[in-house]
């Protein structure tokens, strides 16, 4: 029956491991890095969340990116957006990375 719906078991317990696996990631980098990462956001933090998003899609569909590569590309998404969180405390570099607020 699952090769009729065009995958095979072994496929179906590959998907969902990496999912489990990627999801587990998430969670643990966003509580290690803060929870601005997904609130709050601004044009960065929403760059940010879209670049995990396709790195996320293309590692739990397994496509070209072995799990170890989405962990790695995590990582390095989280770590830059921990580094220009820093970066922001002084004024000039917030300033270049967030527009200012807009009264409506």
């Amino acid at each position: 029956m699952a090769v009729e719906l065009g995958i095979t078991w072994a496929r179906a317990a590959s998907v969902v491991i990496t999912a489990v696996v990627i999801y587990l990631a998430l969670v643990i980098y966003v509580r290690a890095v803060d929870q601005r990462s997904l609130a709050a956001m601004s044009s960065f933090d929403f760059g940010v969340a879209v670049a995990l998003g396709a790195v996320i899609g293309r590692t739990v569909l397994l496509l070209q990116p072995t799990l170890l590569t989405g962990l790695v590309a995590m990582t390095v998404l989280f770590a830059t957006q921990a580094a220009f969180g820093a970066l922001r405390t002084h004024r000039r570099v917030d300033r270049l990375l967030n527009r200012p607020p807009v009264l409506l």
